[in-house]
């Protein structure tokens, strides 16, 4: 079972959230505020953080950043009430992080955490250089190839 911490400051939507990604099947934290959400992300180690973009202390980008530099491994869900090309570039420059339009549907939230858990998943399992073989071969379709590359321990 996957741990999520949710992170928004609209105390209506954090709620319906949790609840919600606990009817799914997740173990769910939740925290109000960019603060709350730092002092949470470490020793909880969640899998994934659904976090707000409109934080009442901090913005959710900073809280990103801060996350990534602590090296938080787990995936960021970024909710955003605007799509605008500055803030996209600036999430891409502080690393890997999806993002979701705010308020964000229950069916859309499901959606996005299921992707976004099974893309970590995968990332985790497969070294970067592993996938790029396997997509080479998959998209040549040289399956002898990817075998040869398997036997002698070019693809872990």
């Amino acid at each position: 079972m996957s741990a999520i911490l949710v992170v928004d400051g609209e105390p209506q939507l954090r709620l319906l959230y949790a609840e919600f990604l606990r009817g799914a099947g997740y173990r769910v934290r939740s925290a109000r505020n960019g603060r709350e959400a730092l002092a949470l992300a470490e020793p909880e180690s969640p899998q994934m953080i659904v976090l707000s973009v409109d934080l009442p202390d901090i913005s959710g980008i900073d809280v990103l950043g801060e996350l990534r530099s602590r090296n938080f491994a787990g995936t960021v869900l970024l909710l955003a009430g605007l799509r605008d090309e500055p803030l996209l570039r600036r999430i891409r420059e502080l690393g890997d992080a999806e993002v979701a339009r705010k308020p964000c549907g229950l069916r859309d939230l499901a959606r996005a955490v299921s992707a976004a858990l099974a893309r970590n998943e995968e990332a985790r399992r497969y070294p970067k250089e592993s996938r790029v073989v396997m997509e080479r071969h998959a998209l040549s379709g040289n399956v002898s190839a990817w075998a040869d590359d398997l036997i002698h321990g070019r693809v872990r």
